[in-house]
């Protein structure tokens, strides 16, 4: 985050800087303006500022106000104090949904990446991974837990039994009432059709 201040009183200029670094360290400033720019109402060359202050009175209630808006931005993450590590729309949407899973079987414990798992299955009560490799490891996450932690551009529940990637499908075929049946890769011996009440969003799915 950048700040530009068109302040022409130093003191006011240092005491803004040091609220602000206790609000927000590691944020850089923009050098000040002199007195005949400010009147003349113009940017530096090349200026680019996030948030601009213009002749600002410290004991205003605004001002207060102003400084407790951007204190919460900074703690929800809406503010990032350096503005060479911005995240990108794309790394955003990653950072919402869970990247990695943990299995554990007896005394070992594995993690996998999601890209390396091709569903999420279950069987006789319990819960497992398959990976693309084709082995299964169990997980303690249910199903219904388990797709609010996936994104759901890359991962679709098609049954009580299945929430699949959209890698593990090797090939589709058309069955009664508008269901599909889903062939898997690595392939499953379970029921892997689209239920019904899923068949329309499943398609939808299919095409983002």
């Amino acid at each position: 985050m950048q700040i530009l201040f068109l302040v022409d009183n130093e003191s006011v200029l240092d005491r803004l800087q040091k609220i602000i670094m206790e609000i927000s360290p590691g944020v850089a400033f923009n050098t000040p303006m002199p007195a005949e720019n400010k009147i003349a109402g113009k940017l530096p060359l090349g200026s680019t500022p996030d948030l601009l202050f213009i002749d600002l009175n410290l004991d205003d209630g605004k001002c207060s106000m102003l400084f407790n808006r951007l204190k919460t931005l900074q703690n929800a993450g809406s503010i990032n104090a350096d503005p060479t590590t911005a995240s990108t729309p794309e790394e955003k949407r990653t950072q919402q949904f869970q990247q990695r899973f943990i299995s554990k079987l007896g005394g070992t414990i594995r993690s996998f990446n999601v890209k390396d798992i091709a569903y999420f299955y279950t069987e006789n009560k319990l819960n497992y991974i398959c990976s693309r490799e084709g082995k299964r490891f169990p997980v303690d996450y249910n199903l219904d837990q388990l797709e609010q932690k996936l994104d759901p551009r890359d991962f679709f529940r098609i049954n009580r039994q299945f929430i699949i990637g959209h890698h593990a499908i090797e090939e589709m075929k058309a069955h009664t009432r508008s269901r599909l049946i889903v062939k898997l890769s690595p392939p499953n011996k379970l029921d892997t059709t689209v239920s019904v009440e899923r068949a329309h969003d499943f398609r939808k799915w299919l095409s983002e």
